[in-house]
């Protein structure tokens, strides 16, 4: 009898180290989540403050991160820009704008192709968009109580 609890428990132990390791997450290492196609965007909560800090983002072309105010669920006026991001993988890139943001709004943050002069112009340095046509943006929120970047 003995004998098959303790099969039965070593199965838990193992079927929970199994489970853990390979369905449990890794909050250090957000490239395996986050990585979903050639074109990624990833923006945490921010505090209120004058800039954004964009946590990561990845393009296959050189482009823009260009943050958006919230206008009834869609992007509304353009309120700051990152400086032109080379192609493949940038982290922690600081955008100024034009008004500081307000604890509890919501901003997009969308990626842009540079259309090869090195200067942001939203008329001629289209979106970008993922592997089936969809637009690259993140919606992300101001909240006075965010953790310290």
């Amino acid at each position: 009898m003995w004998k098959i609890i303790l099969v039965i428990f070593l199965f838990i132990v193992l079927g929970s180290v199994f489970a853990y390791k390979y369905f449990g997450t890794n909050s250090e290492d957000t490239s395996q989540v986050l990585q979903t196609g050639e074109n990624i965007i990833y923006v945490s909560e921010q505090r209120p403050a004058s800039s954004v800090l964009v946590d990561w983002v990845s393009m296959v072309k050189g482009g823009y991160v260009v943050i958006y105010d919230d206008n009834n669920g869609k992007p509304g006026e353009i309120i700051g820009n990152s400086k032109i991001l080379p192609e493949g993988e940038s982290r922690n890139v600081p955008i100024s704008l034009v008004r500081p943001t307000i604890n509890g709004e919501f901003l997009f943050a969308m990626l842009h192709e540079d259309n090869g002069d090195g200067f942001f112009n939203p008329s001629i340095d289209i979106l970008l968009r993922d592997q089936d046509g969809n637009i690259m943006y993140m919606i992300f929120g101001i909240d006075q109580n965010a953790p310290t970047p």
